[in-house]
C-alpha cells in the first residue's frame, strides 16, 4: 500500500490517543481488534462501505460508465473448453424456428432443458 509499518504504527497510535483506550491488542506474534476497537469496528463499518461505493460510483460516471447493466442466465453456465462457447465477436447463429406444438403433448411438471 506504499505505507511503512512505522506510519501504521503512528497513525493508530494517534487514533487510540483520541479514543483514550487502545484499539488493538498486541503481542509479538499477533494483534487483533480489542472489544473497544470491535466495537468501533461494527459501528463503522456499513459507513466506510457507503462511502467507498459512492467513491467508486463517481470514479465510474467520471469515465462515463453510467447505469445499470443486470445479466441473467438459465442454468449453469459451462466453460469454453466443454465445446458449448461460441467465439466472441460475432452475432449469435440464427435459431431455427421453433417446432409447432401439440397441446395434447404438454404435460405439467419441471422442465429439463439438456
Amino acid at each position: 500500500m506504499g505505507v511503512s509499518p512505522g506510519r501504521v504504527s503512528q497513525s493508530v497510535e494517534k487514533r487510540e490517543r483520541r479514543t483514550g483506550a487502545p484499539l488493538f491488542v498486541r503481542t509479538t506474534r499477533t494483534v487483533r481488534l480489542s472489544p473497544l476497537g470491535e466495537q468501533l469496528y461494527q459501528a463503522l463499518k456499513s459507513g466506510h462501505r457507503q462511502i467507498r461505493q459512492r467513491i467508486e460510483a463517481a470514479r465510474a460516471a467520471a469515465r462515463g460508465a453510467t447505469g445499470t447493466l443486470t445479466l441473467g442466465t438459465m442454468g449453469p453456465v459451462l466453460p469454453a473448453d466443454q465445446g458449448h462457447a461460441r467465439p466472441v465477436p460475432g452475432p449469435p447463429p440464427p435459431r431455427p424456428p421453433p417446432a409447432p406444438r401439440d397441446p395434447a403433448r404438454v404435460t405439467p411438471g419441471p422442465a429439463h432443458v439438456g
